[in-house]
């Protein structure tokens, strides 16, 4: 019966992570390599950053603002560690294999990249919950 139950519990992670793979693979397929997008992060009650990223023929340029309780910093420009589409994949990965409590993910139809992610760490501690989510985004 405990198999049963720790069967079904993690069952839907391989689901994601099946799903986060072909996505991945499909996005790569297409060959994009001039494009740019916003992005929202965001962990637990921290407030979150925005980024406006442009990419061209695969090199990136990026700017952030930090805002806590709806005071934004000034937009400055920043490194595109982090916030690239293949880290993004890459921290839903590795949150995947370090244990999820609850989590949600969706894709965009068109390119496959995905466009909004969130997710509760399993973990004892508290607000450890972390978002991201992709607007905006243009094929130039």
């Amino acid at each position: 019966m405990k198999w049963i139950i720790c069967i079904l519990l993690i069952f839907p992670l391989f689901t994601y992570a099946d799903d986060l793979e072909s996505n991945w693979k499909s996005w790569q397929s297409k060959d994009i390599t001039t494009y740019k997008y916003n992005l929202i992060t965001g962990a637990g009650p921290f407030g979150y950053s925005r980024y406006k990223v442009k990419v061209v023929d695969g090199v990136c340029k990026a700017k952030t603002k930090y805002i806590f309780r709806r005071t934004p910093w000034f937009w400055k420009k920043t490194s595109c560690e982090n916030i690239m589409f293949a880290d993004l994949y890459m921290a839903i990965r590795q949150q995947i294999e370090a244990g999820v409590h609850s989590m949600d993910i969706t894709y965009d139809q068109k390119y496959n990249f995905v466009s909004s992610f969130s997710v509760v760490p399993d973990t004892k501690e508290e607000d450890t919950d972390w978002y991201f989510k992709v607007t905006d985004f243009k094929n130039e």
